[in-house]
């Protein structure tokens, strides 16, 4: 094996499990500014990762976890 074939294979695995801890983190109740601090990543840089393995609603998601805080509070 060569290095080149082996490097479309680690990145799956690295979105994946990048996939994997966008949503636990969701489900724990963090917000988009906390989720790239805890991946060790910017902003940008998980937008960007999440964007092109075609999950962009990861990032929807974790930037209204306020306003569904607050929906479930209220009501």
């Amino acid at each position: 094996m060569t290095a080149a074939s082996k490097t479309p294979r680690g990145r799956y695995k690295k979105t994946d499990a990048l996939i994997e801890d966008v949503e636990f983190l969701i489900e724990a109740g963090c917000t988009w500014h906390e989720i790239p601090t805890r991946l060790n990543r910017t902003p940008q840089a998980a937008e960007r990762a999440l964007a092109r393995a075609g999950r962009p609603d990861l990032v929807h998601l974790a930037r209204t976890m306020n306003e569904r805080r607050a929906n479930a509070r209220a009501s």
